[in-house]
Order: C-alpha cells, then sequence, then structure tokens
C-alpha cells in the first residue's frame, strides 16, 4: 500500500460522510466513494470496502434503487471477509428498506 493510499483508507470515509450531507457536493461525494471503494478492494482492505459500498449506496440510492440494492449486497460480501458489526447492521437495515421500496421481499 503507498502512502498516499495509507493516508486515504485512514481519513476518506469520514470525510466523505461529512461532504455527503451538502448537496452540491454530492457528485463529487459519489465518485470519491467510487474511487475509495475501488482503492479499497485493490488493496482487499474489506473493512474499508464494506464501509465504501454501503455509503455508496446510500447515495446512488436516492436515483437507483436497483444499483442501491447490487452496492448493498455487494458490502455484505465484503463483510463476510471481514467482520464489522456496525457496518453489516446499517447495511442490512438499508437492505430491507431498499428492497420494500423495490416491492421485493427481504429474506
Amino acid at each position: 500500500m503507498t502512502a498516499s493510499r495509507r493516508d486515504l483508507s485512514s481519513g476518506l470515509i469520514a470525510f466523505l460522510a461529512a461532504a455527503a450531507g451538502a448537496p452540491r457536493f454530492l457528485a463529487a461525494a459519489e465518485q470519491a466513494y467510487r474511487d475509495a471503494r475501488q482503492i479499497f478492494i485493490e488493496d482487499e482492505n474489506w473493512a474499508n470496502a464494506a464501509s465504501a459500498t454501503t455509503s455508496l449506496a446510500i447515495l446512488v440510492g436516492q436515483e437507483d434503487i436497483k444499483q442501491r440494492i447490487e452496492l448493498l449486497e455487494e458490502s455484505l460480501v465484503y463483510l463476510k471477509l471481514y467482520e464489522l458489526p456496525d457496518t453489516e447492521i446499517a447495511t442490512r437495515i438499508a437492505l430491507i428498506q431498499a428492497l420494500v421500496v423495490d416491492n421485493r421481499p427481504s429474506e
């Protein structure tokens, strides 16, 4: 992992969560989550991959419920590789909500 990737891993999630709250930053936050997610996956940093994927799902889910569901299901895969109980709870709740909106049964 390079120094820039290490820096990204350690502080990006908190920054993006704050930036995502401002509407003018939504597109930039979405792209940053996508970029961070890719780096975390490449580095096999499953905890941060799961967190970034769940956060990305919540952002894009406002416009595309099917993509939200796909991303949340992907996050659960990462959470099988690295246990992160708080993220798993948030991910499962968001997934249940998305499935209800999409008129699909939750398992």
